[in-house]
């Protein structure tokens, strides 16, 4: 007789949430992958990078669906953004861009 041990979860499926909590109709820049720049959290809001490189978006995560033209756009400045961060203890965000090529 052999006892063997079987983890409870071996049958379980994992699956995705409904389309309805997916956040759809983004305009998110496509330039590059998502890499430790590529998005901020602070409190219940997302900082993506929009279409274009030169501004960031605004999302509530608290709400999901389809977003649309509800995002709000925050426009940088003409160079394309390289970095951002927020800072949670003063509820700042901080970006960065480069001016014609030239980090600032």
């Amino acid at each position: 007789m052999r006892i063997t041990s079987q983890n409870k979860y071996r049958s379980a499926v994992a699956t995705a949430a409904a389309r309805d909590a997916w956040y759809s109709e983004l305009s998110t820049d496509s330039s590059g992958a998502l890499g430790t720049n590529g998005l901020a959290i602070d409190h219940d809001t997302l900082y993506l990078k929009a279409a274009g490189g030169c501004s960031l978006q605004a999302l509530d995560i608290t709400r999901t669906g389809k977003v649309g033209l509800q995002a709000l756009v925050l426009p940088s400045s003409t160079g394309r953004l390289v970095d951002w961060s927020t800072a949670a203890h003063d509820e700042r965000l901080v970006a960065a861009g480069d001016e014609h090529g030239v980090v600032a």
